[in-house]
Order: C-alpha cells, then sequence, then structure tokens
C-alpha cells in the first residue's frame, strides 16, 4: 500500500505582494497593497485536487500612499480595523 503526506508551502511575503486597483471617479486609478498578509496551501497529491488555500491579511497594513485616504479605509466606512483586524479567506 502506498501512503502519501500532505504537502504544505507557505507564501514567501519578501518575494510577494497583495495589490488591488479601484477606479476613482471613473477618472483616475488608485493603486493599494496589503502589507501585512500570510497564504498558504496544503495538498496531499500533485494536481491540487481538493487543496486547502488559506490567505490571511492585517486590515491595519492597507497602503495607498495617502495618509488620508488609508485612515479613511481603516474606519468603518470600509475595512472597520477596530473590529475586523484580518481578512481571510479559505
Amino acid at each position: 500500500m502506498e501512503t502519501t503526506g500532505k504537502t504544505n508551502w507557505k507564501l514567501d511575503p519578501v518575494h510577494s505582494e497583495i495589490g488591488f486597483k479601484v477606479k476613482h471617479m471613473m477618472i483616475s486609478t488608485i493603486t493599494g497593497n496589503l502589507n501585512e498578509f500570510e497564504a498558504s496551501v496544503e495538498t496531499d497529491n500533485a494536481d491540487f485536487k481538493n487543496a486547502s488555500f488559506t490567505f490571511t491579511a492585517n486590515t491595519d497594513s492597507v497602503n495607498t500612499k495617502n495618509k488620508d485616504r488609508d485612515n479613511h479605509l481603516k474606519s468603518a466606512d470600509f475595512f472597520d480595523v477596530e473590529n475586523f483586524p484580518t481578512i481571510t479567506f479559505q
């Protein structure tokens, strides 16, 4: 009987980035990043069938290179970092 163990990969944050782009009033595009994040994949086969993916980002790490806009994004109008300090996808 052949058994295989699970394989785990973790995203290397030094060589990765989580970015976003949003149209502002259909005139310009705002770009930003979530600077603090973790991501991983766990699988027990080479084709990733039934793999488990997990991503978590610190909402307080949003950075659009504009302090006022970043503070607004951190407010209850958007990320509400006080009540929701992370974003998680699984």
